[in-house]
C-alpha cells in the first residue's frame, strides 16, 4: 500500500509540475493560482505579480519542463527536482539556458499544490534542511543535473567576462 501510495502521490506531483511549466510557458498567470497550496491566500496573487513581472522583465519567449525527478515525499510536504529551459529574446536574438530547480509541495485536501514560503515555515528549519539534503543526496550522481550547472558556471563565466571587457 505504501508503495502504491507514493507511486500515486509521484504522478499527482508531476502533473502537478508540468501543468505548471504549461501555464508559465502558455503565460497563462490566472491558472496559477489554482495550482498555490490554498494556504496563506493572501500571498498567492503576491507571487503570481512577481512571476509575470520577472518573465516580462527578461523578454520571456518560452519555458519547458525537460525532467522532472522522482519527489521525495515526507507526511504532506514533497520536493521534486525539474530541469528547465527558458528561452528570452535578447537585443532580438533567441537565448536559451537551462536550470536545475528543486519545487516543494504540499498536500492539502487530498491533493497536491506548489508551497509557498509561508508554507516551508511551518516544517520548520532544521526539518526543511533535512529534508533537501536528503534529495539532493537522491541527484547529487546524475550526469544531466552535473552537465546543466557546468553550463551554467560557463555561461556565468563568460557573461562576467563579457562585462569587464565592456
Amino acid at each position: 500500500l505504501n508503495r502504491y501510495n507514493l507511486e500515486q502521490d509521484n504522478a499527482d506531483i508531476r502533473g502537478l509540475i508540468l501543468t505548471y511549466y504549461q501555464a508559465l510557458n502558455n503565460q497563462e498567470y490566472s491558472l496559477l493560482e489554482d495550482l498555490y497550496a490554498p494556504t496563506y491566500p493572501e500571498s498567492t496573487q503576491v507571487y503570481i505579480d512577481n512571476i509575470q513581472l520577472k518573465m516580462e522583465a527578461v523578454n520571456f519567449d518560452s519555458i519547458k519542463a525537460e525532467r522532472i525527478y522522482p519527489a521525495l515525499v515526507h507526511n504532506d510536504f514533497g520536493i521534486a527536482g525539474v530541469i528547465s529551459k527558458t528561452t528570452n529574446i535578447v537585443d532580438g536574438k533567441e537565448a536559451s539556458f537551462k536550470e536545475f530547480n528543486v519545487i516543494l509541495v504540499r498536500h492539502v485536501n487530498g491533493r497536491w499544490y506548489i508551497a509557498k514560503p509561508e508554507d516551508a515555515q511551518e516544517l520548520g528549519q532544521d526539518k526543511l534542511k533535512e529534508f533537501f539534503s536528503k534529495y539532493k543526496d537522491t541527484v547529487k550522481y546524475d550526469a544531466q543535473i552535473k552537465e546543466v550547472m557546468e553550463t551554467q558556471q560557463k555561461n556565468f563565466q563568460n557573461h562576467r567576462m563579457n562585462q569587464s571587457e565592456s
